[in-house]
């Protein structure tokens, strides 16, 4: 690693040669990750990246370019490029002015432990996932990376951020051919992560699916556990959360603020500051990350904002600036987060006298029509019928198309656990308990080729 006052400084360094305001965002990584299927580790890579993005500001207009090097030439070649897209590329909108120096909140975002794990130290978990696999008459593939990362934010206003972060993911599924079970887990600590625990639930999952039926396309009352739900809210946060789908008025909260949208007592919020939300505790604008509410107890609040769209709207930042590679989305919600409720897991199945379970879902796809949030694909690697309170057969999968306003009005239990689950890697993940939802759309099967 660079370390925060090594990087800080060649930052400041590079932007005290700047001929106005400037911004510098540096992004470094050290990143080893193992892949395996049919149980066997079948590739094993390591990636080191650095990339450095200035915006600059000059004769009132705004230019942004990057270099993958920290040589004072490199940072000095990059800051000219992003002044001559400056010159040419006149502001549409007066520029809110950068921001000065902030404080932050302090998060545990990086364990030395797994900054340091090698591949053996990954083969190791990876070799129990296969004996897992082995015992439940299975095959297992997958991945499990780990390594950390470094984000500096420095302007010419006297800004300073620095964080170093630490990221371990894994990926499970086990299958003997038409039965398969998922499970995952992100975290920053890489022992935080139980993977034989993960291992298991994908295996006894496979093994329960081994038993297959089918049902008729229609509603039916359905569980949707953490992974499914986390991917709907990664859906979502990109249709409906960030400031451009509010100001174009595509998002399903447009409008709408203050008024009961969905079931009393859902909340959905980003939360940086979450446990399992992989937050980082300012944005890339160097601006504090403070929680925004988008549906508080079933009632719409606001999308979030960076220091544009916040002039814009009258506000102030709410410090969700993406990366700099994502910029042109506006402001986004990396780190959103659903409250749990007061369920069990196993108490919600048993409430359902006839439904279907379903363990994740595959191909979504939000831009059908984004001012309902409709969302619509296919379950995969667990899907259940269950009868009477219990999984009794497994499904194939299943293709859906279903309006998430409509399935949040519906949702009738919320367990107490919540999950993270990866969307964004080392800067967010999506944090989501389990639904038990009366009346889900499912509008036929995905044909297995």
């Amino acid at each position: 690693m660079i370390g925060r006052e090594a990087l800080l400084a060649r930052l400041a360094a590079a932007l005290a040669g700047a001929r106005g305001e400037a911004m510098a965002v540096a992004e470094t990584s050290s990143t080893g990750l193992t892949r395996f299927a049919g149980s066997v580790i079948h590739q094993n890579v390591h990636s080191q990246d650095v990339e450095v993005t200035f915006r600059a500001r000059l004769d009132g207009g705004e230019g942004s370019a990057s270099t993958n090097g920290l040589e004072p030439s490199e940072l000095a070649a990059a800051l000219a490029r992003a002044e001559t897209i400056a010159r040419a590329n006149p502001a549409h909108e007066a520029l809110p002015p950068l921001p000065g120096p902030q404080e932050y909140a302090e998060i545990e975002t990086f364990v030395e432990a797994t900054a340091g794990y090698s591949p053996a130290d990954r083969a190791r978990h990876v070799k129990a996932v296969f004996d897992l696999a082995a015992d439940a008459g299975a095959k297992a593939s997958g991945l499990f990376s780990t390594g950390w990362q470094e984000v500096a934010v420095v302007n010419t206003a006297g800004l300073r951020a620095y964080a170093p972060l630490t990221t371990a993911e894994l990926m499970v599924i086990v299958d003997d051919g038409p039965a398969s079970g998922y499970a995952a887990a992100i975290a920053r600590d890489a022992d935080a992560i139980d993977v034989e625990a993960a291992a298991r639930r994908a295996a006894s999952k496979c093994a329960a699916a081994r038993r297959r039926v089918e049902v008729e396309p229609g509603e039916y009352d359905v569980i949707l556990e953490p992974a499914a739900v986390a991917v709907a809210l990664a859906w979502l946060s990109y249709i409906g959360f960030g400031s451009r789908a509010q100001e174009d008025g595509s998002s399903f909260l447009a409008g709408r603020e203050g008024q009961r949208l969905v079931r009393p007592g859902l909340t959905i919020a980003d939360d940086a500051l979450a446990p399992g939300a992989m937050g980082l505790p300012f944005d890339f604008e160097g601006m504090p990350k403070t929680r925004a509410a988008f549906l508080d107890r079933g009632v719409v609040g606001r999308t979030v904002t960076d220091l544009a769209a916040g002039a814009r709207q009258g506000r102030k930042s709410t410090g969700h600036a993406p990366p700099p590679g994502s910029a042109g989305h506006g402001a986004m919600a990396l780190n959103v987060v659903m409250s749990g409720g007061d369920a069990e897991l196993d108490a919600m199945i048993a409430g359902v006298e006839r439904g279907i379970l379903v363990t994740r879902f595959h191909y979504v796809n939000g831009m059908l029509d984004p001012r309902e949030a409709v969302l619509t694909g296919m379950t995969r690697d667990g899907t259940f019928l269950i009868e009477n309170g219990r999984m009794t057969a497994a499904l194939p999968n299943l293709r859906f198309l279903q309006s998430f306003i409509e399935v949040f009005d519906r949702v009738a239990a919320v367990s107490r656990e919540t999950e993270g689950h990866s969307d964004w890697g080392a800067y967010g993940a999506c944090v989501a308990p389990a639904l038990r939802v009366n009346g889900f759309r499912l509008i036929g099967v995905q044909e297995e080729r």
